[in-house]
């Protein structure tokens, strides 16, 4: 991964403070985004997500992702959404590039979820 490119930090950034401003159904704060404990229908959508992004359908795997966001704005959904865009920093740029998603892409899917913050 790439630290000194800008849209990478932003997006770090962002994950950080989405990570301490969410909560996690237990009642700690969430130390890190693959620990995040998915309930049904969270778990459900994140298997389909993990398959997406194995095929490289990352394009698809993000309007599902905010279809799941559309249908329920929740804290839940929006961790799912954390952990959707964590993942794919850790994607290799040029195959995600190939496939019409870029990184500019997960920063403005971040800001997307940053905007829609629940207050608790």
């Amino acid at each position: 991964m790439l630290t000194d490119d800008f849209i990478i930090e932003q997006s770090m950034m962002i994950i950080r403070f989405l990570k301490t401003a969410l909560i996690s159904p237990g009642g700690g704060f969430i130390e890190e985004v693959e620990d995040i404990p998915f309930q049904s229908p969270q778990l459900e959508i994140k298997k389909e997500l993990e398959s997406l992004m194995k095929q490289k359908e990352y394009c698809q795997a993000e309007d599902l992702l905010y279809e799941q966001l559309e249908q329920e704005e929740s804290d839940d959904n929006l961790c799912l959404g954390l952990w959707f865009y964590n993942r794919l920093l850790g994607e290799d740029e040029k195959t995600m590039e190939e496939h019409n998603f870029g990184k500019d892409e997960i920063l403005a899917g971040l800001k997307e979820l940053e905007s829609k913050k629940i207050d608790f």
